[in-house]
């Protein structure tokens, strides 16, 4: 079986192959591609795809799981699975991303109510400060605006003001054309 990974252009939604290789008897596969900057990766192989964060210069580690034949009964169709990535550098992006998204789950399950009773506001606002004290050691260029780009998609879909979020993140500031959170809130924000 084989396996490719593609890098996916926020605007046209079209893939990119980077590399494709063959899966050896073992299980185990290598990819080689050249990046120039931080890109959100599709790994991709049969009807089964991951996504993880590629830089450039680093090499990075996965395991790419099997269909599940229970969860994803249908071979015809396309599922997602999560890939487990193998960092110690807590510089890598996938190594943010993750302890990021660790942090933003426990947050989730202990203000879970406040969604729901659309009193989130000062919560999510809250947490984002927090967030923002926690990674302000981080140098990576692309991490602060996909958290941020992330926090705007929350606001956006949480009962905040379109204006207010429309002021705060899209009015006079940098667009990060390559940034995927970034990319998915201006296309959620602009869909109609």
């Amino acid at each position: 079986t084989g396996v490719q990974t593609c890098a996916l252009p926020i605007f046209t939604g079209t893939e990119i192959k980077l590399a494709e290789g063959i899966v050896g008897d073992s299980g185990k596969f290598s990819l080689s591609f050249d990046i120039d900057q931080v890109q959100r990766i599709t790994i991709r192989s049969n009807n089964t795809h991951g996504v993880v964060f590629g830089e450039p210069g680093r090499k990075t580690e996965i395991i790419f799981s099997d269909r599940d034949i229970y969860s994803q009964p249908n071979p015809e169709l396309d599922y997602a699975t999560p890939l487990n990535v193998y960092i110690s550098d807590s510089t890598d992006m996938n190594y943010l991303v993750d302890d990021f998204n660790a942090r933003f789950d426990q947050f989730w399950k202990e203000n879970f109510m406040q969604f729901v009773t659309k009193d989130s506001i000062g919560v999510l606002d809250g947490f984002q400060k927090k967030m923002n004290k926690q990674y302000a050691w981080v140098r990576n260029p692309y991490f602060k605006p996909w958290m941020d780009y992330t926090f705007a998609a929350l606001e956006d879909a949480t009962f905040h003001s379109q204006v207010h979020v429309a002021k705060k993140y899209l009015g006079g500031h940098t667009i990060y054309y390559h940034n995927s959170a970034y990319m998915e809130f201006f296309n959620s924000f602009f869909q109609n």
